[in-house]
């Protein structure tokens, strides 16, 4: 059975993205879908002193509606790099394993950047090497599928020969079975329950950027995010 999943290509992603990413035979970056400013796109989640944060990536929107994941552009008028990194210093210097992933990430915010998929793209890329995840990735805009939805999914399934996706179970409301069952395709859903791993500063909060895993796991952080 070879498995396809897929996601917005998301800033920092959380452990499901990921989970998703090595539980899969091939993983597709939907970067041609249209951005949306209340999902997390240009956004994510870690631990301070202060508990939950977001890092925000601050984007062009105005007069830009319908514009695709792709195609959006930073607004770096705003000094949102030396705040992000120095938010990712101040709330992990403590953790385990901060040296081992800090010099990455004073390397991505050191970079001038110009489109959001870009610096989402490139954090992904290493993020999953650092949990050791080899499926290959492909890009949704480069398969030019004009179907929406469900459709949407069945032909993309088709096209990689896979014949499962495997969804978040948040998703189960939106997905349509008895379409995915006609197109010989199994549908499974994963559970996004995170088993808690050591955090600095008090009780464990989930869903968080798999940041927060790498710096208090490290080595451990794939065996953690597979459920090992």
């Amino acid at each position: 059975m070879k498995i396809l999943a897929a996601h917005q290509p998301v800033y920092l992603p959380d452990l499901a993205f990921f989970y998703k990413m090595a539980k899969a035979d091939v993983f597709v970056l939907a970067d041609d879908l249209q951005y949306s400013t209340h999902g997390n796109i240009n956004r994510a989640r870690i631990k301070s002193a202060a508990g939950a944060q977001w890092l925000t990536v601050p984007v062009l929107t105005h007069g830009r509606q319908g514009q695709r994941i792709r195609e959006v552009e930073i607004a770096n008028a705003f000094h949102w790099r030396q705040r992000h990194l120095k938010t990712l210093t101040v709330s992990y210097k403590k953790a385990a394993f901060f040296e081992k992933y800090i010099d990455f990430f004073e390397e991505l915010y050191a970079k001038s950047w110009h489109r959001l998929f870009d610096l989402n793209q490139a954090a992904i890329e290493y993020l999953r090497e650092a949990l050791e995840i080899r499926t290959p990735l492909e890009w949704s805009s480069e398969m030019g599928i004009e179907a929406k939805g469900t459709a949407r999914i069945i032909e993309m399934a088709h096209r990689l020969g896979c014949d499962a996706y495997l969804a978040e179970q948040r998703y189960e409301s939106v997905l349509d079975p008895e379409a995915f069952a006609a197109a010989g395709l199994i549908l499974i859903f994963v559970d996004e329950a995170t088993r808690p791993y050591h955090q600095l500063f008090g009780d464990f909060i989930p869903g968080l950027s798999v940041v927060d895993l790498l710096m208090n796991e490290g080595d451990m952080a794939r065996r953690i995010l597979l459920g090992g």
